[in-house]
């Protein structure tokens, strides 16, 4: 009876042990793709995660807002880059790019912001959700920058409420 106490105890703190590591582990996940305006957006930069988050309570992780004068700009910033998605006509489903679209992938070290190309093929948005209350998608790109340098940009996500 000793034994099988000892036993259970040992395989409880194994099991929280376990479960508090998985829970470190969620932080650095991609959020889910939902459509409610959860203000998320998460995406694989060239295989590593990124995730919308702020360290500062006042600064927004994430936003969305329709200017007349250019389209919705929808964002998503952490504490080391922001990504900027401008579109000049937002509408539900498969989102065709044009020239007067821009994204934006800004690392905050002083180098060159990435750009879209927008004649790559492989470019894609897609928006599952957009009315006056909310704007979600799923997305990928290759960016480039003025020195040449390119980022792959894939598994992306966004869910966020429309100001």
């Amino acid at each position: 009876m000793k034994n099988l106490v000892i036993f259970l105890s040992i395989a409880s703190i194994v099991c929280l042990l376990g479960f508090s590591c998985e829970k470190e582990g969620v932080a650095d996940s991609l959020p889910p793709a939902t459509t409610t305006g959860a203000s998320t957006m998460g995406f694989l930069v060239d295989g590593k995660v990124w995730v919308a988050k702020s360290d500062d309570f006042k600064l927004p992780k994430t936003g969305a807002k329709y200017w007349t004068s250019f389209g919705l700009e929808i964002y998503g910033v952490n504490s080391k880059s922001r990504l900027e998605l401008t579109l000049k006509y937002p509408k539900n489903g498969k989102y065709q790019f044009t020239t007067e679209d821009a994204i934006r992938y800004i690392l905050y070290d002083n180098s060159a912001p990435f750009l879209l190309d927008i004649t790559d093929p492989s470019n894609s948005l897609t928006i599952t959700r957009y009315d006056d209350k909310v704007i979600s998608g799923t997305f990928s790109f290759k960016l480039r920058s003025s020195d040449g340098a390119t980022v792959s940009i894939t598994s992306g996500r966004f869910d966020i409420p429309v100001k």
